[in-house]
């Protein structure tokens, strides 16, 4: 009822700011990855860009994870084989196909170098295809983990979003010994240092 009291024109970001558990989860199971990544972003996300771009940000992660003959289908195949196999089980979610225009031509970043040239920036920045696009360019383009993110997040726009979502995604790709270790030894120090989460949450906050 909100989405449609907005005129159908509310499609942020936070579905695809948190799908990437769910990849791990059911990433060899593409089925049941559609179902529940659309289960997961209705809640809050309704709008079918939402929705969709979260099963393809899934569906792509889930690739980088493991190897198998449909990891290397195009998105759109792979989300439309299981939304037929699922059938009826998704109408209460207003679920159609997929292969929607603007949608399929926001899939393909080959002609994507830079995540700034996603256009990050601006009044439209929260926008899930947006997201998306940044995903997919960590999936298919990245070479780096540290550089890709620090690219990703300098592009600004929504920047927390969209550094959540390409560092799951190259976390995907590239595997945990990608990521810096000064960066994972300052991350394990906060964790088991409350007073120093203290003082960085003040730092923040000032």
């Amino acid at each position: 009822m909100a989405w449609e009291e907005t005129g159908g024109n509310a499609a942020g970001n936070g579905a695809v700011m948190r799908c990437a558990p769910l990849a791990i989860r059911w990433r060899h199971d593409d089925v049941a990855l559609v179902r529940n990544t659309i289960v997961s972003a209705v809640v809050t996300h309704w709008d079918p860009r939402c929705t969709w771009s979260s099963v393809f940000v899934n569906l792509a992660i889930a690739s980088l994870l493991q190897e198998s003959p449909d990891s290397a289908l195009p998105l759109v195949e792979r989300a439309e084989r299981a939304r037929e196999t699922l059938g009826d089980a998704l109408a209460p979610f207003g679920i159609d196909a997929p292969a929607r225009t603007k949608m399929t031509q926001a899939l393909d970043v080959s002609d994507i170098t830079m995540p700034e040239e996603i256009g990050l920036d601006g009044q439209d920045m929260g926008y899930t295809l947006k997201t998306m696009r940044v995903a997919l360019w960590c999936a298919r383009r990245a070479t780096d983990f540290e550089e890709a993110l620090i690219a990703v997040v300098n592009a600004g726009g929504d920047t927390d979003t969209n550094g959540a979502v390409a560092g799951a995604v190259l976390g995907a790709r590239f595997g945990i010994e990608a990521i810096p270790r000064r960066w994972r030894e300052q991350v394990a120090s906060l964790r088991v240092d409350r007073v120093a989460m203290e003082v960085w949450a003040d730092r923040l906050m000032a």
